[in-house]
């Protein structure tokens, strides 16, 4: 009997450490991304199933290593998605699961499953659940997760609102933008000032019994221009249901030169539209140009250029002949001269004006700030 019992414990010990040597991976270069070492990574747990295949990936492959440590019955022995119980007239998808020989061939060291996913012809659209199990004598089932978009999905998630208070939503209401944050209103959009380095936006749903389930938020700009990072409890994703979680947002700009930075804040909730906060973001002051020249200098020169045309144009009316400044006093022009250069002689400039300016060169313009400050806009919609 002990020999029985040990011999039990030997086998069940083996199996389970072979079975702990699966690895599964999206692709030959990325094996153990979805399984390493018998574990389910993050991501393709159904809790927490990140991977969204989107419309237009009708097949996907799962690469399998290391079973020929166990048995030649590891299959996939079952796969569901959300709309299986559905009549066929409202269903979105057709999903089966096979083994690909053409890939996997008789000395390769995988084995590749392909998962058909067609999307059917339907108005509007949605996201699915999606999973295959896998399984082997010995060994505990592993289940792969993911979510399927088919379609473009429409419907909005009511009751989630985004606001820079615990109890607003200027940001978003009922799962929509605002119009100050709408990506189809750029014009109006808000505009966070050079004097914030962060902003903090709560996150919350109105209804206290209903909850929807939040993907890791993540900001789409230009990272030549700032790079931007996320904290606080909403940073992960996950559940969110009536109590507030916090995001805050760290610019982290990398020039300081006055522009305005479109930033654009994704929120994707599986099954529902995303969210899409758009804003701009400026970064550093506007730097206004300054006159080098006082009004006294610009006054001073006007005066004396025009002091410098009334004794040039007297000259050349003296060499004409012409006597132009004799008034009923009998004043001769010599003497009028004579004073005038005297006078201006005796006119030194003050300290504050600047001394022998170019009469020959063009004064310096001003350039004050008009208001208009650029843009650089760099959404990246469907390509993130």
């Amino acid at each position: 009997m002990g020999k029985r019992l040990i011999l039990i414990f030997i086998v069940a010990y083996t199996s389970a450490l072979f079975c702990s040597q699966i690895d599964i991976g999206s692709d030959n270069g990325k094996i153990g991304d979805i399984v390493s070492s018998g574990v389910i990574q993050p991501g393709w747990t159904f809790q927490n199933a990140a991977y969204k295949s989107p419309p237009s990936e009708a097949i996907i492959y799962f690469y399998v290593r290391g079973l020929e440590l166990i048995s030649p019955d590891f299959e996939s022995i079952e796969f569901h998605h959300e709309d299986e119980l559905k009549p066929d007239d409202h269903k979105w998808i057709w999903m089966n699961v096979t083994k690909d020989e053409k890939i996997s061939g008789l000395f390769s060291e995988y084995t590749v499953y392909k998962v058909e996913q067609e999307c059917l012809n339907r108005e509007g659209g949605t996201t699915l659940h999606m999973n295959v199990t896998f399984g082997a004598s010995g060994c505990d089932p592993i289940t792969v997760n993911w979510l399927k978009v088919c379609g473009q999905p429409t419907a909005t998630r009511s009751g989630l609102s985004i606001g820079f208070g615990m109890n607003s939503a200027e940001l978003a209401y009922d799962g929509v933008p605002t119009l100050l944050f709408d990506g189809n209103t750029k014009d109006d959009s808000y505009t966070v000032s050079s004097d914030s380095d962060d902003i903090l936006v709560y996150l919350y749903m109105t209804d206290e019994i209903t909850k929807t389930f939040l993907n890791s938020p993540y900001i789409i700009t230009d990272h030549e221009v700032m790079y931007p990072t996320l904290n606080g409890s909403a940073m992960t994703g996950g559940w969110l249901d009536s109590e507030r979680k916090e995001l805050q947002i760290n610019f982290n700009c990398l020039i300081d030169d006055g522009i305005k930075e479109e930033l654009v804040l994704v929120i994707e909730i599986p099954y529902f539209h995303d969210i899409e906060l758009h804003f701009f973001k400026k970064c550093g002051a506007v730097k206004k140009s300054k006159s080098k020249i006082g009004w006294g200098t610009i006054f001073f020169l006007l005066g004396a250029g025009g002091a410098l045309w009334l004794l040039w144009y007297m000259y050349n009316q003296k060499l004409k002949g012409e006597n132009i400044c004799e008034d009923s006093c009998g004043e001769s022009c010599g003497e009028a001269v004579s004073g005038l250069w005297s006078w201006l002689k005796s006119r030194k400039p003050q300290s504050s004006v600047l001394k022998k300016p170019a009469l020959d060169k063009e004064l310096g313009s001003y350039e004050g700030d008009d208001g208009k400050v650029g843009f650089n806009v760099h959404s990246q919609y469907g390509t993130v």
